[in-house]
This record gives C-alpha cells, structure tokens and sequence, in this order.
C-alpha cells in the first residue's frame, strides 16, 4: 500500500466514525423529542380527566367502567371537536380513567 492510500483509508475512516456519532447524536435526540411529546401527552391527559372527574357529581365511588359508561352518555349527543390523525379527546380521557393506581405510578415513571 502506498503512502497516499493509506491516508485515504485513514480519511474514509474517519468519516465513518464521525457518521457513526452523529447517528448516535441523531437517534438520542430522536428519544429525547419522543419522551417530551410523551410527557406533554401524560400531562394533558391528567388534567383533562381531573377535569372531567371533577365535573361528574359522584365520580369518585364509579368504577371505571361505570364512569366511562356515564362520560360515554352524555357525549353521545354532543357536538363533537373537530378531528384530528392524534386521538380523539374521549379516547384520551378513557385512556386516563382506565389506569388503575398502580398502572399509573408505572406510567408516570416511564413518561416523567
């Protein structure tokens, strides 16, 4: 090998290096963008059930099932908000409603 080869080889080297980090620096902020976008999610949908659960006289001594039950009557014949690709703001609220306590604290480790 000559001299000038060796040194492209050298070169091309490390290049693929640095593309190497900067996949790794692309992928951890990929992960970084996903769990802000999972928190912002986790905390909407906190909010959005307190405010449901504070709304529905009772809400406390429903199960979940009953409380759906209830939130899914009374939207029935309600105006809808437009809609959008993301879930619809019942599914996120029957998302919330249906984490039992511990599911929660699960959730809330993984998403915080």
């Amino acid at each position: 090998m000559t001299k000038s080869t060796q040194s492209l080889q050298s070169k091309i080297a490390t290049k693929d290096e640095k593309i190497q980090q900067l996949q790794n620096e692309k992928k951890l902020l990929m992960q970084k963008f996903k769990n802000e976008e999972r928190k912002q999610r986790t905390r909407r949908l906190i909010e959005r059930g307190a405010i449901v659960e504070s709304l529905v006289q009772g809400a406390l001594e429903m199960t979940n099932d009953e409380f759906m039950n209830y939130i899914k009557s009374r939207l029935g014949n309600s105006p809808q908000a437009p809609q959008s690709n993301s879930k619809t703001d019942e599914e996120d609220a029957i998302d919330v409603i249906n984490l039992d306590e511990n599911e929660y604290d699960d959730y809330e480790d993984e998403y915080s």
